[in-house]
């Protein structure tokens, strides 16, 4: 596994590398460190990493414009700014660590990073909702289906109840599994939450899914279930 550390302290970096050592099951094939914005963005630009721990402010610069969600490595965030972690989750990270870092913490990452190999996938998990001062972390499996709300997304769980996220619901498209559908320009639901479809006549499709719930497709998308 080739390794990237981000961070502007050098006794952080030296930290975060000794529990990377220490912790991965398997020697590290590669292990380097950028102590700035411009080093990082220089080490990515040539080498594949696997695995990038990413501070959030190197030397006052923000660190989230070394965020990829599409980039073929994982990023774990590692920073001592709690508030920066809805943003950060919404971005597509793996994982977040708070500073100071916890021999125990870490060791949790990497098992969790250890399963997400062994499954090979790089789904998002988890969605960060921002709602009244509070940062509410939604499984993804407890989606039942997402609203459009004007300028916002209604996420409407399965667990019962629902949050309004700040992003509108083509903004949320983005950060979900592609398996979600727009099956209507104000409704967004994963493929396998679709129980059955009905056609309702005059145009009017209906998709009826798994949690009780129903919602409004267009003909387009009824179509297009009916043949996949």
């Amino acid at each position: 596994m080739k390794v990237l550390i981000v961070e502007d302290v050098a006794l952080v970096a030296e930290r975060i590398a000794y529990l990377a050592q220490k912790t991965f099951p398997q020697p590290l094939t590669q292990l380097d460190t950028a102590l700035s914005y411009e080093e990082a963005a220089r080490c990515l630009a040539a080498t594949r990493y696997d695995l990038v721990f990413l501070d959030l402010n190197l030397h006052g610069r923000e660190g989230f414009g070394l965020i990829d969600a599409a980039a073929p490595y994982r990023t774990v965030v590692i920073t001592a700014n709690d508030a920066e972690a809805a943003r950060a989750y919404d971005l597509g990270v793996f994982d977040f660590i708070r500073k100071p870092i916890s021999e125990q913490r870490f060791a949790l990452t990497v098992e969790r990073l250890q399963r997400a190999a062994a499954t090979s996938s790089r789904a998002v998990r988890y969605l960060a909702v921002k709602s009244r001062g509070r940062v509410d972390m939604v499984a993804v499996t407890d989606i039942d289906y997402i609203k459009a709300a004007k300028n916002y997304a209604e996420i409407v769980l399965r667990s019962g109840g629902s949050l309004l996220h700040e992003y509108n619901i083509q903004k949320v498209q983005e950060l979900l599994p592609d398996d979600f559908m727009r099956v209507h320009r104000s409704y967004l639901v994963a493929r396998a939450a679709i129980q059955r479809l009905d056609n309702l006549g005059a145009g009017r499709y209906r998709a009826c899914l798994v949690g009780g719930s129903t919602i409004p497709i267009n003909r387009a998308c009824y179509r297009a279930l009916l043949e996949s």
